[in-house]
């Protein structure tokens, strides 16, 4: 459950980044945040993200993830995504580790009225990934665009999970995720 995946990640958290971008403010440059595992020995790396937009704002963030030294990476991330009424988020996250990397990626999304966001999940490299996505539509009007794309090969695997409750009416989801296998790498959606 949501809970218990927070309780973890907070009680082993070494790394957080709060966005908040107050009423009716439009950030017109999209932010782009680099995470780079590096380490001499096998490493766990915990990330907590907390991003608010309240009432009318608007930001656009880029997530970058890489491995860049070759030990086995477990690396565990869960953010929570809170957009007020008429805002617009778009949030982009890619992943380019390499096949030592093992990674638990959780977003949970909560949109009031009028509200829009676009997820889009990129795994390009890795070695087994876990995307879950959890998106509550609360107001009515608010729409989710969910997208995903894996480009996988050797024998990595991606898993991508998506659960949208349209809480109250009047709101639209749309979801496209696309996978390109490759020799014995596997995918789940």
């Amino acid at each position: 459950s949501k809970d218990a995946i927070s309780a973890l990640n907070t009680a082993l958290v070494q790394d957080g980044i709060l966005l908040y971008v107050p009423k009716n403010t439009i950030l017109d440059t999209p932010i782009q945040l680099i995470n780079l595992l590096r380490s001499d020995v096998d490493l766990m790396a915990n990330r907590r993200l907390l991003i608010i937009l309240e009432n009318g704002a608007q930001a656009k963030l880029l997530i970058c993830n890489h491995a860049v030294d070759s030990v086995n990476f477990l690396s565990t991330s869960v953010t929570e995504v809170f957009v007020g009424e008429n805002a617009h988020f778009d949030f982009y996250e890619m992943e380019e580790t390499h096949t030592k990397t093992t990674r638990v990626n959780n977003v949970f999304v909560r949109q009031e009225a009028n509200s829009n966001v676009l997820l889009n999940n990129m795994t390009l490299h890795n070695g087994i990934t876990r995307n879950t996505i959890e998106v509550k539509l609360v107001g009515e009007g608010a729409h989710i665009d969910c997208h995903g794309m894996a480009i996988e090969d050797k024998k990595q695997h991606v898993d991508n999970s998506t659960l949208i409750d349209h809480s109250v009416s009047n709101c639209t989801s749309n979801e496209l995720f696309k996978y390109a296998l490759n020799d014995k790498s596997t995918g789940v959606f």
